[in-house]
């Protein structure tokens, strides 16, 4: 199976169907993306507000956990 390719400016990423196995050994590193029915999508990068969010939310979760002695 061929893979055509495109550059980025920090990596290339490829085109068309792959299977699971061959994405999981593509260098997909420093890349923010997902296999989806055989093609690998680009995912927009995380923001700082979601980021913001997140750890927000993982305090909350942690605090409760051990306040209640849950976990």
């Amino acid at each position: 199976m061929s893979q055509i390719t495109f550059e980025t400016p920090t990596s290339v990423q490829p085109l068309g169907k792959m299977t699971y196995e061959q994405f999981l050994s593509w260098d997909s590193e420093n890349q923010h993306v997902e296999w989806v029915n055989g093609k690998v999508i680009a995912m927009p990068p995380i923001s700082d507000g979601h980021q913001d969010v997140s750890g927000f939310l993982l305090i909350l979760l942690r605090t409760f956990v051990e306040t209640n002695k849950l976990g």
